[in-house]
C-alpha cells in the first residue's frame, strides 16, 4: 500500500477518520503526526505529505510526489529544491 503522511496538530477525530477513509479508497495508508519532530525518521516511504508548517522532513522523503501546505507561505518548501518541472508538485491552501 502507498504511504501518505499528515503533519498537523489541528485535526479532529472526525477529520482523521475522513482523511483515512478517503485515502484508503485510492490505495493509501495515512500516518498522522502532530509535529515534524514526531514525524522525524518515519516518513521515508511516503509519496504524499500534507503539512501545517515545518518543511524539515522533506529531506527524508526520497519518494515524494506531492506536498500540500495548509497555509499560504510556502517559502520554506520552495527553498528545499524538491519542487518544479520533473520534480514533486507543491500546492497550498
Amino acid at each position: 500500500m502507498k504511504k501518505c503522511c499528515v503533519i498537523a496538530d489541528f485535526l479532529s477525530e472526525r477529520n482523521i477518520k475522513q482523511i483515512s477513509e478517503s485515502a484508503s479508497e485510492y490505495g493509501f495508508e495515512v500516518a498522522f503526526f502532530d509535529s515534524a519532530g514526531s514525524a522525524n525518521g518515519k516518513v521515508s516511504d511516503a509519496e504524499i505529505i500534507y503539512s501545517g508548517g515545518d518543511a524539515s522532513v522533506l529531506s527524508q522523503m526520497p519518494h515524494l510526489k506531492w506536498c500540500h501546505c495548509a497555509f499560504a507561505g510556502v517559502g520554506p518548501y520552495t527553498e528545499s529544491g524538491r519542487f518544479g518541472p520533473g520534480k514533486a508538485r507543491l500546492t497550498n491552501s
